[in-house]
């Protein structure tokens, strides 16, 4: 929902309302992975396609939306893996995640072993990872590094748009 509102307002300040509130929706969900809802919104993405990927590309060119887009595809990717039944106490999305912050260290044992659990638990960080978006998380990473993110999007977006602190 967040960057669905991000990227209306963007897109707004350019085109019309409807027409930015379509193309929003339609980032949002490539984006997320989603199909679109209703037949308008699903024609609407396949005659703007292009337009759709340049606008998450060229959105996706802030630093601190990509944290947060990569700490929600970390959160969302998690929940997929512990809804697919993954253990918590011997976790091996977290040891992906470790294995992923190391210089030297090779993801694909890892990623085969999660995409034997559930191909979803990984599809958001590979699609993200595809765009140019995904930022690696820490070895030990925490939501509390997510939140900060936020907050100083939320700054910078005040200070954007000329709101005093």
């Amino acid at each position: 929902m967040g960057f669905y509102l991000y990227a209306a307002r963007q897109i707004g300040q350019k085109e019309g309302l409807d027409f930015a509130c379509n193309l929003a929706a339609g980032a949002t969900n490539f984006l997320l992975q989603r199909e679109a809802k209703g037949k308008e919104q699903q024609d609407f993405e396949l005659e703007h396609a292009v337009r759709i990927r340049n606008t998450v590309s060229e959105l996706a060119t802030r630093i601190e939306l990509r944290e947060i887009l990569s700490g929600a595809a970390y959160n969302i990717s998690y929940g997929r893996y512990l809804n697919a039944g993954g253990g918590v106490f011997f976790n091996k999305f977290l040891a992906y995640i470790r294995a992923e912050s190391q210089v030297n260290t090779s993801i694909l044992p890892f990623a085969r072993t999660l995409n034997d659990i559930s191909p979803s638990i990984l599809s958001l960080i590979l699609h993200f990872r595809s765009l140019f978006i995904w930022i690696k998380r820490d070895a030990n990473p925490n939501e509390l590094n997510y939140f900060r993110a936020i907050e100083k999007f939320c700054e910078n977006e005040k200070k954007l748009a000329g709101i005093p602190a």
